[in-house]
């Protein structure tokens, strides 16, 4: 029984073989004309390969950031794949090395073969080279890019940062992590990712103090306590406020009028467009993989794949599979409650460990983790990130303290793949 509405079930039956393009496109308007715009249709229905059953699909459920990327995803299963061979202590190197060299093709998916361990690679190993590489990306751990809080990142304004080309491809890999397993670089300012999905307008409407460094929220800090003219005279012998204001191209001389004018202008300034250079750059990435339209057009639904949301022990209660409760043990019971109790009491780090270890992603999806129970594990867990799984044994012998022992134990081990 399809889940489509009925107007959607009835464009869906006029669908043949010889309608054109633009004939599908106005079936899913028809269809979804409440849900969608004209640009958001469009997208999708390219995205999914020109498929309308697809499309249809996907803008049934919402559509939803977990709808558009089953989409992605389910095309790149099918698509040709890339050998690219990395050591597990330079997975950043040997990845940038293979997205410099010019000749990617985006529409092919990567299959990652390690040099220095045994893993195979169902997308599992994938997921976690993706995400290790954009940690070191995000922590500055090989070349300055980033300046920031890490959970906040704007572009670093410095020679180095631009002359290596490196935005552009950061954002290349980026789309294409997105179009193979969802991964994206969820480091940016909100102020970064709105003005490179929606424009400096939108952008300026969503900056504010927090987008500015402490010395500069200093300088504007005494330009706000500005009461008189005397004030602003006093203000303008200090050197750094001189060669902020300076460096902001602001032209007007600070007085209790002016005052406010000019603290826009530096906010306008250090939280934006001193970045839109290398911002430009990082969408110039994502245009390369045809991901860029489809951001364009749910710049909301994208945002938590771009800007840092704080795992929480309730998204990862729900991302779990649970199997089927009545067919249950006591044992297996209990071995749920500890797991529950385990996840509940870890911190954020735990939380990104937890993931990162059965998903090979730092966040998750919900129902993206599948418990199962096995006779035969000998007292034994393990994890499989290529197929998101938690496999338990049926019989646990010790209490919760053991229980968390062995599961940290698991949990700590790179590529879990069996």
């Amino acid at each position: 029984m399809d889940s489509y509405p009925t107007h959607a079930r009835s464009h869906s039956n006029l669908f043949t073989a010889r309608d054109s393009p633009m004939d599908n496109l106005g079936i899913l308007l028809t269809a979804f004309k409440k849900k969608v715009t004209r640009e958001q249709a469009a997208a999708i229905y390219k995205s999914s390969g020109f498929s309308l059953s697809v499309s249809m699909a996907c803008i049934n459920e919402g559509p939803t950031l977990e709808s558009i990327l089953l989409v992605l995803n389910q095309k790149m299963e099918h698509a040709e794949s890339v050998i690219v061979t990395v050591h597990t202590n330079d997975m950043w190197h040997d990845i940038l090395r293979h997205y410099k060299a010019g000749t990617v093709d985006f529409g092919k998916q990567l299959f990652i073969k390690l040099s220095n361990t045994l893993a195979i690679d169902a997308g599992g190993v994938r997921r976690q080279v993706y995400s290790t590489v954009y940690s070191e990306f995000q922590c500055n751990k090989h070349i300055e890019l980033f300046t920031g809080p890490l959970h906040s990142l704007s572009p670093a304004c410095t020679a180095e940062a631009r002359s290596s080309g490196l935005f552009k491809i950061l954002g290349s890999m980026v789309g294409h992590s997105i179009w193979q397993d969802g991964i994206g670089f969820p480091f940016f300012s909100l102020t970064n990712y709105t003005y490179m999905m929606e424009g400096e307008e939108k952008a300026l409407q969503v900056c504010s103090d927090n987008d500015i460094g402490a010395g500069v929220a200093a300088v504007i800090s005494k330009l706000r306590d500005i009461k008189t003219e005397d004030d602003g005279k006093e203000v303008m012998k200090d050197e750094l406020i001189l060669d902020i204001i300076s460096r902001c191209r602001v032209t007007m001389i600070p007085n209790p009028s002016t005052k406010n004018i000019i603290v826009q202008n530096i906010i306008t300034y250090e939280a934006l467009f001193k970045h839109s250079n290398l911002l430009d750059q990082f969408v110039e990435g994502l245009k390369a993989t045809s991901l860029y339209p489809l951001l364009r057009a749910f710049p909301a639904l994208f945002q938590p794949l771009f800007t840092f949301t704080e795992l929480t022990s309730e998204e990862v209660q729900k991302s779990l599979i649970f199997p089927n409760e009545e067919s249950f043990i006591a044992q297996e019971s209990i071995i749920l409650r500890y797991l529950k109790k385990y996840i509940d009491e870890c911190d954020s780090e735990g939380l990104k460990e937890f993931a990162l270890s059965i998903t090979g992603r730092i966040s998750v999806l919900p129902k993206s983790i599948e418990i199962k129970f096995e006779a035969d594990r000998m007292g034994t867990i393990a994890t499989h990130s290529c197929s998101g799984e938690i496999i338990f044994p049926r019989q646990f012998e010790g209490d919760y303290e053991m229980f968390c022992l062995a599961l940290k134990s698991v949990l700590s081990h790179d590529f879990n793949t069996y």
